[in-house]
């Protein structure tokens, strides 16, 4: 039953194929303090994920505080390994304007986590870019 389907009637069902690897995926799981002043950085955490491709590993994690328009690479914990999720951390930098904060990763063979993925009917494959609202 894990197909990407438009919408779920027996004929998408039946034409779609069936789901086997699973994408490239970094979350942000926690966001420490704001600081109170003007300037400042905040702790971010969280963890990514390789593709389900052998021998894929996560090469990198960026993180945002400006929308996407400059990226801060994040340190990552013990050696990558394929099919194994990888913990991240940063320091990021945040102003008192900064609504949200983004992550994606990047794997071995470069493959970068997509800002958006298209809606399908049961949300499978969801791995556009996660933010962490800091309002």
């Amino acid at each position: 039953a894990y197909r990407l389907v438009p919408d779920s009637t027996p004929e998408s069902m039946a034409k779609a194929e069936i789901l086997y690897g699973l994408p490239i995926q970094s979350v942000i799981c926690e966001v420490g303090a704001r600081p109170t002043e003007q300037r400042g950085k905040v702790t971010v955490k969280g963890y990514a994920l390789p593709p389900g491709v052998p021998g894929r590993t996560i090469e990198r994690v960026e993180l945002s505080s400006d929308g996407g328009r400059t990226w801060q690479t994040a340190t990552l914990d013990a050696q990558s390994k394929p099919y194994c999720w990888r913990l991240w951390e940063a320091e990021v930098r945040v102003t008192q304007r900064t609504e949200k904060l983004i992550v994606r990763t990047i794997d071995s063979a470069w493959q970068m986590q997509p800002e958006t993925v298209p809606w399908n009917a049961k949300g499978y494959m969801q791995n556009s870019w996660h933010t962490a609202d800091l309002s």
